[in-house]
This record gives C-alpha cells, sequence and structure tokens, in this order.
C-alpha cells in the first residue's frame, strides 16, 4: 500500500497475506468477508475531484501495467473502516469497480 503522505509503500510478507487469505477464523476475527449485505470492497465514491488527482507513484508503474490503474476517492474495506485519496491501493480483479 502507498501512503502519499509518508511517501512510503508497505508490502505485508508473504505468511501474513496467506494467514489473512486462507484463515477464515482469523477473517472473521477481523470483521472481513462476514455475510451481509456488503461485499468488501466496496467503491464508495467514483468521482475524484480535479483539485484530488494525483500521479501514480513510480513504483506501482514498474509494478503493475499502469492500464490497470485508476485513481478513486474512497474505498471502504469492512464497516467501520476505509481508504482514501491519500494512498494507493490495488485491488485483486475478483472486484468490478
Amino acid at each position: 500500500m502507498w501512503d502519499e503522505k509518508s511517501k512510503k509503500y508497505t508490502k505485508p510478507s508473504h505468511q501474513v497475506t496467506e494467514l489473512f487469505k486462507n484463515d477464515h477464523h482469523v477473517q472473521k476475527l477481523m470483521g472481513l468477508n462476514e455475510p451481509g449485505p456488503t461485499i468488501f470492497p466496496e467503491l464508495r465514491e467514483h468521482k475524484v475531484l480535479e483539485e484530488d488527482i494525483k500521479d501514480v507513484p513510480e513504483y506501482l508503474k514498474n509494478q503493475v501495467n499502469p492500464r490497470k490503474l485508476r485513481q478513486v476517492s474512497s474505498i471502504r474495506i469492512s464497516d467501520h473502516e476505509k481508504v482514501e485519496k491519500v494512498y494507493f491501493v490495488l485491488v485483486s480483479q475478483m472486484f468490478s469497480f
């Protein structure tokens, strides 16, 4: 995940990614993928205000096909958390925005 304020990219270890991906008990404890009316991540605001448009960090351009990147204003990642405009987040292709 890219943090625009600190200008740093962070990436969890493979073990952390696998734990959250495969352990349904951990997912439930964190409030992830619970059955209900909303499937996360959920795109909250499609439109990005012109003054909020940012260039994609070079690191991401080099890691991901730039045609697959687009900026959004807000993504809800759980019932109580959202990622807003200062971050760049790569979302799996299985989610369509």
